[in-house]
């Protein structure tokens, strides 16, 4: 029971803040806590995450610790709550029970102290009781409840193995050259397996410490020679794959003879490390908190979303547009992510290409990416995309000999080494370069003399040379002005010489006919005054209907804008009206019954109103009244505007050729009238004008121009004399710069700077100042430099030495550093580092997860806060060992249900049960030719995956054999030859074997160019014996790799051929009847596949082989099964496809 919840300064400072930012008042922060996260007094809700206690409402977070005082808490921090964040903990957390009062730490004095309270460390253990009690534990208890007993079972498998497999060895072979070794057994009683790892003993070792219970094996001095290369029962010998300095340690040992077992160093660290994870699972100690929550029940965890305006741009690569729909959704799926997110990527969709890209934005928003994967060259695909973008600081977890595509450079062993050889170079260089500047130490200080005096000289020298430059420009500049004035002075003497020097004008003839000058129609009234006097003939009278005419005009034009005038104020006045009788008839309608005076008012009002819009609205235009009158003062006029145009044209008429010469047709009358009344107006003023009007304008012009040129040649001479002057000074203060500069050049010291840069006076500039000065300036760095190696050599000398020896203090650097950690899924569990160990993520992205089985998933994804799981359960899926199976299923404890749930990987179950916000499907294959993708989509996705842009013009080379990408050749039934032979715990098939070869040998010879091929063998005693074969031939145009299906798996080649192997009589067709198996194998091809196999085999079983069967069916419709004899005799030219 909590009585009280201390509040720490802190959190009230925060608190308050709130208060005053929601605007509640009135509010203590006690009674603001309390109703936020207690609201009804019956309990807080709270969740323990990282053993912290935090409370819980929709707005805030109170994170708390224990305190000193009995029943109580302290809170000592306090935030907003992320929505996702409360919905998590109102699905997992718990109500904290009691009072839980909030008070502040002052008032907390008062309170009992009670020094060993445990309150704290209750309500955490009670929380994560709860979990376990809760329904969701249930089903998480049973599911990893099977993987730890399987996690015992095959802890036992393997030491059983390892003592079952103990032999007496009595001579060793060495072969240097190709670094193995042979061991001479006794016999060979232990089924030994190709790739398994053999430990030694010396005969005197084991002696000493035997146990009968083979306990010493775990502690016994002993040597791991290498892995099995092959076992030859028949000479009784083992020879193992030995690196170099493991030979050279059986020389230095002397061993001859000894006895040799299985390792199961890496089972026992591989079960050592699951078991760990395990723990941290149960615990709740793990990077996300809520793991064991959602694994494997995953609709417990939090939805993602595919919101791209969540994200910031800026960290996408400038590959990220170019994704396709469904590569891009997986990103921002994955981005998005609150606790898991999972890709399903079959073939060739682009699995590395989502990855990386997921990286590049991780990594540019600093955040920290474990990538794992469950094998080491998966983890080197994506590495070796990813290392080395700039925003990618990597480093490899795992075993040199292990790392694959040129990966070394990241691992932490490598790079602390090449940080320690680069300190030794530098040391070295730096103590080479010590030697050298005290050699030349006189010289060059000499040297800074002179540039620290030309850092200001030059600046001199320059603004001198600048000022003489403009100053030459300038005289040029006054010379030209000088020729221009003196020509132009020329020029005006000359037109002033040729005038005329005397008029006869008046001064009053000569102000008439400047205002003469300023009417716009004199000169063209001038050049018509005769024709309209001469040839109108008008008369008096005439003029005088003219100008009658045009006064009535006038009249009519003021007339009729006032009657508009008039019309327009008594139709806006009556809107006012209206507008004010609807106010007032509404204000009547709202007057309560008994206000009769108040009523009385409105409809006097209202009464008045009414009036007035009577009054305007009977207005009428035929009443004697202004409009009236106005109207038939207009009439008149009118009539008698018509009269005098019915005179004037009469006039008009005699004339009217003369007149449409004038004026023309267009508007005859009224042109006419403006002519005449304009031509009135110019006879005013022509009485004033001289007789010979026209020449005394032009002298008036002439003598006008004749002053203004006597006026100007004054201004030149006045602009001659102060070029002269300017001219004059100007060369003056060139003179004296030039002297000056002269001076400057035969200083010492500049000649000095000119010869040790080996410049030409004249060539001198700005950037020499530049020059000296960053001289200077790495002067005075490299004098800094090399004082303070002076004063530190020694130590650095100390230094260098030391980096003779791994400094694994380095390691702390660079994994605090980086920020991307790739390691393979066992691999990130080293014990190397302590630094490393506990390291958690930000991001946990794991590829080919559908691979890794449940433990060995577990162990990178409790480092991840948010996981991103990418693979395919419909490719290979974790195997189990035949003996661990067995002892599985007779165990009474583990159900069908459960053992069917273990056989499973985590991934497809995950995948399986997850909704559309949690997983992405990568729909779109860049892989292989149409013909092969076809098979893959129709018997193992569904037809659910597309080719991708430019598949459909793949070519092989060789279509004009092979139409198709696709084909089987089919091996005889009863040819005992194409019969499988049983060695030891594998099988071989000698037919599948020539025929391999026969069709790589027909290859080799129809191909134009260079191909990579690729063969895969489903079981190691035949690709032993294929590999045998083929390395002893040769092919130009073939390069060739022979795997098994596991090894092949997340590669491709341009060629695949795929050797079936089993044909027996007895039915067994061994692991090539998983589906999963046989996705892959036939998934691997980009250009051309072939399937070596008995089709009648697998027909007859059908029910061990119903998806094989299909796609031997679908290829057959398709004539693309060929019958290897037919193709024996003579390649694909005989071949009869059927």
């Amino acid at each position: 029971m909590i009585d009280s919840i201390i509040v720490l300064p802190k959190v009230l400072e925060r608190v308050n803040h709130f208060i005053e930012y929601e605007g509640v008042k009135g509010f203590s922060v006690a009674d603001f806590l309390s109703i936020e996260f207690n609201p009804k007094r019956n309990g807080i809700l709270y969740q323990v995450i990282d053993g912290k206690i935090r409370l819980y409402s929709d707005k805030y977070k109170l994170e708390c610790r224990g305190a000193e005082e009995a029943n109580c808490l302290k809170a000592v921090d306090i935030f907003k709550t992320d929505p996702n964040e409360y919905r998590r903990a109102l699905n997992f957390g718990d109500l904290l029970m009691g009072e839980c009062a909030f008070i502040p730490l002052q008032d907390a004095r008062i309170l009992s102290k009670d020094s060993y309270n445990t309150l704290e460390t209750q309500i955490v253990k009670e929380y994560n009781q709860q979990f376990l009690d809760n329904i969701g534990y249930e089903k998480f208890k049973k599911y990893w409840d099977v993987q730890f007993k399987a996690s015992k079972i095959e802890k036992e498998i393997a030491r059983n193995k390892m003592i079952q497999s103990v032999e007496k060895f009595n001579n060793i072979t060495l072969d240097y050259r190709n670094t193995s070794l042979t061991l001479n057994v006794k016999k060979i009683a232990f089924d030994y397996r190709l790739g398994e790892v053999i430990t030694v003993s010396s005969t005197t070792t084991w002696d000493d410490q035997f146990q009968s219970n083979y306990s010493h094996l775990s502690t016994i001095k002993a040597i791991e020679l290498g892995k099995i290369l092959a076992v030859n029962e028949l000479e009784k010998t083992i020879t193992l794959e030995s690196p170099s300095q493991v030979i050279e340690q059986v020389v230095q040992n002397n061993l001859k003879e000894g006895y040799l077992w299985v390792s199961d160093k890496g089972s026992q660290a591989k079960i050592s490390n699951e078991n760990m994870a395990l723990k941290k699972i149960y615990q709740g100690e793990t990077a996300n908190p809520s793991l064991n929550k959602f694994i494997p029940t995953i609709d417990q965890a939090m939805p993602s979303h595919y919101r791209e305006d969540d994200l910031e741009n800026k960290y996408f690569s400038d590959n990220f547009q170019n994704l396709n729909e469904n590569q891009r959704l997986s990103v921002l799926g994955a981005l998005n992510a609150q606790d898991i997110f999972l890709i399903q990527g079959p073939p060739g969709t682009g699995k590395t290409t989502v990855i990386s890209e997921i990286i590049h934005y991780l990594t540019g928003n600093n955040k920290k990416v474990l990538m794992s994967a469950q094998t080491h060259l998966a983890v080197d695909n994506v590495l070796q995309k990813v290392g080395h973008k700039e925003q990618v600081d990597a480093l490899r977890i795992g075993n040199e000999d292990r790392i694959e595509l040129g990966n070394e450079r990241y691992l932490l062993t490598q790079r602390v080494r090449n940080l320690q050889s680069k300190i030794v170079q530098g040391n070295l260089h730096n103590e080479v370069s010590y030697q050298s500047w005290l050699l030349n130490y006189e010289e060059k200080d000499k040297i800074r003399v002179i540039y620290q005096e030309m850092q200001t000289t030059i600046p001199d020298i320059l603004n001198k040379k600048k000022r003489m430059t403009l100053l030459k420009e300038g005289y040029q500049l006054l010379y030209e002005k000088e020729s221009d004035v003196e020509l132009e002075y020329a020029m005006l003497q000359t037109k002033i010489v040729a005038m005329r020097n005397e008029f006869d004008l008046t001064e009053q003839e000569k102000t008439n006919l400047r205002k003469a000058a300023q009417l716009p129609i004199a000169k063209e009234y001038l050049n018509l005054f005769s024709k309209i006097q001469n040839e109108l003939n008008i008369t008096n009278n005439e003029r005088t209907l003219v100008i009658k005419f045009l006064n009535i005009s006038e009249e009519l034009h003021v007339i009729a804008s006032q009657l508009e005038n008039c019309r327009i104020d008594i139709d806006l006045e009556a809107t006012v009206l209206q507008a004010k009788l609807a106010a007032i008839e509404k204000q009547l309608e709202q007057i309560p019954l008994g206000q009769h005076w108040m009523r009385n008012e409105k409809q006097q009002e209202r009464n008045g109103l009414l009036e007035k819009i009577n009054f305007l609205g009977g207005y009428d235009f035929d009443s004697p009244r202004k409009k009236d009158f106005l109207k038939i003062q207009h009439d008149q006029l009118y009539q008698q505007a018509m009269n005098l145009n019915k005179q004037i044209k009469s006039h008009m008429q005699p004339h009217r050729q003369v007149i449409i010469e004038i004026i023309g047709k267009e508007e005859f009358f009224k042109k006419y009238i403006f002519l005449l009344k304009e031509y009135f107006d110019f006879e005013k003023f022509q009485v004033n004008l001289p007789n010979d009007y026209e020449r005394k304008t032009v002298e008036l012009e002439l003598l006008e121009q004749k002053a203004s040129f006597e006026a100007e040649l004054e201004m030149l001479e006045v602009r001659l004399k102060e070029i002269a002057h300017d001219k004059r000074n100007t060369q003056d203060q060139i003179a004296l710069l030039k002297s000056n500069l002269d001076d400057i050049r035969k200083e010492h010291i500049v000649q000095e700077f000119l010869d040790i840069e080996q410049l030409d006076w004249d060539a001198l500039c700005l950037e020499d100042t530049t020059r000296s000065e960053s001289f200077l300036e790495a002067w005075e760095a490299e004098k800094k430099e090399k004082d303070l190696y002076s004063l530190t050599k020694d130590i650095q000398r100390e230094w260098a030495e030391r980096m003779a020896i791994y400094q694994i203090p380095f390691e702390r650097y660079y994994i605090a550093s980086a920020n991307v950690v790739a390691a393979t899924c066992l691999g990130i569990a080293t014990r190397n580092n302590n630094d490393f160990s506990d390291l958690e993520f930000d991001y946990l992205i794991v590829d080919e997860a559908a691979r890794a089985s449940s433990l060995e998933l577990l162990i990178p994804m409790v480092r991840g806060k948010k996981i991103v799981l990418v693979g395919d359960h419909k490719q290979i899926s974790p195997e189990i060992e035949r003996g661990l199976q067995k002892k599985l299923e007779e165990s009474e404890e583990i159900t069908e249900e459960a053992m069917a749930e273990y056989k499973k990987s985590m991934f497809g179950i995950l995948y399986d049960k997850s909704g559309t916000m949690n997983k992405q499907f990568l729909n779109k294959q860049y892989r292989m030719s149409t013909n092969i993708a076809e098979v893959i989509s129709t018997f193992f996705y569904s037809n659910e995956l597309t080719n991708g842009e430019n598949i459909t013009q793949r070519r092989h080379g060789l279509e004009h054999l092979l139409p198709q990408a696709m084909y089987w050749i089919n091996t005889p039934e009863k040819n005992n030859n194409y019969k499988e032979q049983k060695i030891r715990t594998s099988v071989c098939n000698t037919g599948e074997i020539d025929t391999t070869i026969t069709l790589l040998r027909w290859l080799d010879e129809q191909l134009n160019e260079t191909k990579t091929l690729g063969i895969i063998c489903p079981y190691k005693e035949h690709l032993v014996r294929l590999k045998e074969q083929i390395n002893v031939m040769q092919f130009s145009k073939l390069e060739i790799e022979i795997n098994t299906i596991d090894a092949f798996q997340g590669r491709e080649k341009q060629i695949m051929i795929m050797n079936f192997v089993r044909n027996n009589d007895l039915g067994e067709v061994g692991f090539v009847a998983a589906d999963s198996r046989m996705n892959v194998a036939f998934s691997r091809a980009q250009e051309l596949l072939f399937v070596i196999g008995n089709g009648s085999y697998i027909q007859e079983n059908k029910i061990k082989l119903r998806k094989l069967r299909s796609i031997f069916q679908f290829l057959k419709n398709k004539n693309a099964v060929i019958a290897v004899q037919d193709f024996e005799k003579g390649g694909f030219y005989a071949s009869k496809q059927y």
